[in-house]
């Protein structure tokens, strides 16, 4: 049960602040970049409900991209 609960507990928050810490270093400095810009909108968008991670469903997802479709530049015209 303490496993469950554990589990529950991980939030996208806690994941995306281990990558910065984990994985963002071992990438390309473009790439570290590009991913320090794109967990900046993405930690603004699921910081503000800490939900567990496994309670994220593609309905937020497709929140999420049409707030950023909204604000985003648009680079092709």
């Amino acid at each position: 049960m303490a496993a469950a609960h554990a589990k529950s507990a991980v939030t996208f928050v806690y994941v995306a602040s281990r990558y910065r810490v984990e994985i963002l270093p071992t990438k390309a400095m473009r790439t570290q970049k590009d991913n320090l810009a794109e967990l900046k909108q993405l930690m603004a968008f699921f910081n503000g409900s800490p939900a567990p991670l496994d309670e994220i469903e593609p309905q937020h997802i497709k929140q999420y991209l049409r707030g950023r479709g909204k604000k985003a530049p648009r680079i092709y015209p």
